[in-house]
C-alpha cells in the first residue's frame, strides 16, 4: 500500500505538471520545444536520486519553468539548432549544474569571505595586528 503523503504529492506534482504543459502547448510557443523540455525534465526526474517527494516536485517545477527559460534563450543565440534538443538538453541539465554550482559556492565562497573579513578587520584603525601592535 502506498503513503497517502507520496501519492499525495505524486497527485499534486501531476496535476501541476499537466497544467503547466496545457498552458504552454495553447500558446504561441513551439511545441517541439515544449516537448523537448518535458522529455528533459522527465528524464532529469527519473534520474534523480531525491528521496524527498517535496524536493523532486519542486526540482520538477524548477526543471520545467527553468528549461523553458533557458531554452528560449539557448534558441536566440543559436538558431541553428532544433528546438526539441534546445528544451531536452535545458531541462534535462538545468538543476544539476545549479546544485554543483551552489555546492562549490558552498564550499569555496565560505572561507574566502572569512578570509577577507579578517582581512578588513585587520585594517581597522585602533585593532591590534597579530604582533601585538596597534595599527
Amino acid at each position: 500500500m502506498t503513503e497517502p503523503v507520496s501519492s499525495t504529492g505524486a497527485a499534486i506534482s501531476a496535476g501541476m505538471t499537466s497544467g503547466v504543459l496545457i498552458t504552454l502547448l495553447h500558446s504561441q510557443v513551439d511545441p517541439k520545444l515544449v516537448v523537448g523540455v518535458v522529455c528533459g525534465t522527465c528524464v532529469f526526474m527519473m534520474r534523480s536520486h531525491e528521496p524527498s517527494w517535496f524536493r523532486k516536485f519542486v526540482y520538477s517545477i524548477v526543471t520545467l519553468l527553468g528549461g523553458f527559460s533557458l531554452s528560449s534563450w539557448a534558441m536566440e543565440h543559436w538558431p541553428g539548432l532544433p528546438s526539441w534538443l534546445a528544451g531536452f538538453a535545458c531541462a534535462a541539465s538545468i538543476v544539476t549544474i545549479t546544485d554543483l554550482v551552489l555546492s562549490w559556492i558552498e564550499a569555496n565562497v565560505g572561507a574566502t569571505l572569512d578570509q577577507v573579513r579578517s582581512w578588513a578587520l585587520g585594517k581597522l584603525p585602533g585593532r591590534k595586528s597579530d604582533d601585538g601592535s596597534a595599527n
